[in-house]
């Protein structure tokens, strides 16, 4: 009963500071100071806090085990970088671009920002950079700051990624999963800022987050990592680099263009003549960096 009691208050004590509160987490801070043996298990714990109440089970709720689990394998294979909206004391909205390395789950930036631009996303990059290297790859959805190959153009992250030697790659429309590490990453930083005051300023909310990255990075036990932390497994493995050189573009974007009464067709900011016989025509244009080909019904 003594033990029991004990379960519950840590997990009062983790609800309360705003970090998980399972099962497996209150066994890992009993862990400390005890000896393997003398622990319960996990679903010891979970029955007990059922019983008291702490927790409702949910049958229906797909198990954790049920997922299939991926990621490469050294630290700086790939980052996974997204935006997720926050809201400060006084209503005013915010975005935080957070920045997570696939391998070992380390925050490598967790900045505030006024607005995502592609400027501000490429700063949190080098910020993170800085201190844990660049990237040989680098993972994010199809936001107008990261990508905009759906609609012809290059933003100038994407360009400076590139040149950097980094290879830049988009997720799958409508598909966070793709991105789930840094989206779980998210949850997990909300639960713990929603915990605590609202910060009044950007600069309040970024002494917050410098603060929980800390703790994440080196205090927090894992659970995708077997409880050990995300500083820990990034040290344990050779880091991979960026290529030597700059990364061509390899995005092809594909359009369906009505040839002008002049003969020529436009793509981007590029007029290209094609010939005034194929005026009025209706024309492919698939465009590959600075490369154009275009068909006129199957040639």
């Amino acid at each position: 009963e003594r033990l029991a009691f004990h379960k519950a208050v840590i997990r009062k004590e983790l609800t309360d500071a705003g970090l998980d509160a399972g099962p497996w987490s209150v066994r890992q801070h009993l862990a400390r100071g005890a000896t393997v043996a003398a622990l319960p298990s996990v679903a010891t714990i979970w029955r007990k806090l059922v019983a008291r109440g702490l927790v409702i089970p949910a049958p229906n709720k797909r198990p954790n085990a049920s997922w299939r689990r991926f990621c490469w394998e050294r630290p700086n294979d790939l980052w996974q970088i997204d935006a997720t909206h926050w809201t400060l004391a006084n209503g005013t909205f915010v975005e935080i671009i957070n920045i997570v390395d696939d391998h070992s789950r380390v925050c490598l930036a967790s900045v505030a920002v006024t607005t995502c631009t592609s400027r501000a996303a490429w700063d949190a990059v080098e910020r993170a950079g800085s201190q844990w290297g660049l990237p040989a790859r680098l993972l994010s959805d199809n936001g107008m700051a990261f990508n905009s190959s759906r609609l012809g153009k290059t933003v100038s992250f994407e360009a400076n990624v590139r040149a950097a030697g980094i290879l830049p790659i988009a997720s799958s429309p409508y598909h966070p999963q793709t991105c789930g590490k840094v989206e779980r990453f998210h949850q997990t930083l909300k639960k713990w800022l929603t915990a605590r005051p609202r910060a009044h300023t950007i600069v309040e909310l970024q002494h917050l987050l410098d603060v929980f990255v800390t703790h994440y990075n080196t205090q927090r036990p894992h659970r995708a990592l077997h409880g050990a932390t995300p500083t820990d497994t990034w040290h344990a493995t050779p880091n991979a680099v960026p290529a030597g050189h700059p990364i061509t573009d390899t995005t092809t974007v594909t359009r369906l263009v009505t040839v002008t009464a002049e003969g020529t067709a436009r793509t981007r900011r590029y007029a290209i003549n094609i010939g005034v016989r194929y005026a009025g025509c209706s024309v492919t244009m698939c465009t590959t960096g600075n490369h154009c080909a275009i068909f006129h019904d199957g040639h």
